[in-house]
């Protein structure tokens, strides 16, 4: 269940967002919550395995469109001097879901069912759509960034030599810059 939603995340994630890119930011974050309202109803109901993952998928893929677009509008909203702070915030909020929503939720399943978590989830996400239909304004939206240009910066040497830091020695570095 954690990988089908992990891949869905990661998958599905860029491809949304680059179909979507011309729509409005508020269309598409309210449309990955609503997506995402579905998702949780689908994995309430579902009476079968094959139904729960293909929940997973649509709950990865949502979560993943709704990140992007909210830091997205982050960086629209928000003065130049408040935007680490802003994106900050969002990227806080996302992890702490992650870390505490396992606990919580396997506190809600011991105490109710499997099941009921994805009913609280979704009624939940139907509050936090309510607020944002009614509070955040509409944004543009973007030109479109090719899947050959998303894919880019994997080659970028700072990206890299990002993802490589962690090694200590110059040569190390070099050896993962060559990989």
């Amino acid at each position: 269940m954690i990988t089908a939603y992990s891949l869905a995340f990661a998958i599905g994630t860029p491809v949304v967002v680059s179909v979507t890119a011309r729509l409005g930011r508020r269309k598409v974050l309210l449309g990955s919550l609503a997506l995402f309202i579905v998702g949780c109803l689908i994995s309430f109901g579902s009476s079968n395995i094959v139904i729960l993952m293909a929940s997973r998928v649509i709950l990865g893929v949502s979560a993943g469109v709704y990140l992007v677009v909210a830091l997205g509008m982050a960086a629209k909203l928000v003065p130049r001097e408040k935007l680490g702070s802003a994106i900050g915030t969002i990227i806080l909020g996302f992890s702490s879901a992650m870390i505490l929503g396992v606990p919580i939720g396997i506190a809600i399943t011991n105490w109710l069912n499997w099941q009921s978590i994805f009913l609280i989830l979704g009624l939940f996400s139907l509050g936090i759509t309510i607020v944002i239909w009614r509070l955040l304004p509409d944004i543009e939206g973007d030109e479109p960034v090719s899947f050959r240009q998303q894919f880019k910066v994997l080659g970028s040497v700072v990206v890299i030599s990002g993802c490589c830091s962690r090694f200590s020695g110059s040569r190390e570095i070099r050896s993962c810059l060559l990989i």
